[in-house]
């Protein structure tokens, strides 16, 4: 045989082996890579839920560590809005204090139940309101320094009316006050 033949021959098989590979490929690799694909997908899909199933675990848990401390959050409230049966005395109590704390003469105090508020909250039932009428007497001074305590105070207290009679004299620095202040109870 001729090299020229041979060659032919070489180059001919070449050929045949190639449409051979390109057969192969597309009748058998082409669907397995499809396959694949379709797997790796999944895979995706899968590895995302998974990260989304941890980090809703992750939030349970921190939700649950929050909750943990729920029974000092539930008696924080109850410093801040206490039940009713210890309302009059323990308010009575902290305003005389602090009025004698601002150099104030506390002289008289009355007592009024407003109608209760229901609240959606869970932690706290219903939310009712004391309304104090104090009569005070004392400087200017005095009355800001009780005001600064009364914002400042653990329990929850608003000033409903202030009114400040006297001290149109010259020379005068007692001053007559009238405050009408708000305390929130809880209502169990």
């Amino acid at each position: 045989m001729r090299g020229s033949t041979k060659r032919l021959i070489s180059i001919m098989g070449s050929f045949a082996i190639l449409v051979v590979t390109i057969y192969v490929f597309s009748a058998f690799l082409r669907p397995s890579y499809a396959d694949v694909q379709v797997l790796r997908g999944e895979r995706d899909a899968r590895l995302v839920i998974l990260s989304q199933q941890q980090s809703a675990e992750s939030a349970v848990r921190n939700l649950l560590a929050a909750y943990q401390g729920a029974g000092e959050l539930e008696e924080a409230f109850t410093d801040m809005l206490p039940k009713p049966n210890a309302n009059v005395p323990q308010v009575l109590n902290q305003l005389s204090g602090m009025a004698s704390a601002n150099n104030m003469v506390f002289e008289s105090a009355s007592f009024q139940y407003t109608p209760i508020k229901q609240s959606d909250s869970s932690i706290v039932s219903g939310l009712g309101t004391l309304r104090i009428t104090t009569r005070m007497n004392g400087r200017y001074d005095g009355l800001k320094g009780f005001l600064d305590m009364l914002e400042h105070n653990l329990r929850v207290m608003d000033i409903n009316s202030l009114r400040i009679d006297g001290g149109a004299l010259p020379g005068r620095e007692i001053f007559a006050f009238t405050i009408v202040v708000d305390a929130y109870y809880q209502e169990r």
